[in-house]
Formats: C-alpha cells, structure tokens, sequence
C-alpha cells in the first residue's frame, strides 16, 4: 500500500486515511508518549496564567493568584511556580 501511494497521485484525505490505516495495523516501534498527569491545582493554575489572563481580569487573576497556598508541595512543584512568583512580587 505505501508504494501504491507513492506511484499514484492521490487526493491528501486518501493518502491520510492510508496512513492511518498503516500505523493502526503496524504501529511504530517508539511506542506513544507518556505524559505526567497533572493535578487539579497545577491545571487550574496554568488555566488562568495562560488563557484567562489578559488586561480586563488582571486583578481577578492577581487576587486568585494570592490566595493560592504557595507552601503547599503540590503547588510548588507546578512548573509555572517561578514565573508567578515574579509576577506577584512585581
């Protein structure tokens, strides 16, 4: 099949669906990608770091922001935690 699609000149949504038919039969030898799970307080932060924060809810933002409990572990091992302490010291 991969060479049937190389020879012929196929529309790209036949030539995706090809690929796909593959790679579901004979998956690629790397495996998927694992990602870490993420806990609700990391999600929730890089929530409104990162897509609720613009310059109409600013202060909204900085006021969740400070009542975060910045001691707990759970917290500080989010990988936002130095770039928000920049931000709320500033």
């Amino acid at each position: 099949m991969q060479r049937k699609k190389t020879v012929r000149n196929m529309e790209p949504r036949y030539v995706y669906m090809l690929d796909n038919a593959y790679y579901h039969i004979c998956p690629p030898a790397g495996g998927s990608i694992h990602r870490k799970k993420k806990s609700v307080m990391q999600t929730f932060l890089e929530y409104v770091l990162c897509e609720d924060l613009n310059k109409t809810t600013l202060e909204r933002a900085d006021t969740v922001l400070r009542k975060f409990d910045w001691s707990n572990e759970e917290v500080r091992q989010s990988p936002l935690f130095i770039p928000v302490l920049i931000i709320l010291i500033l």
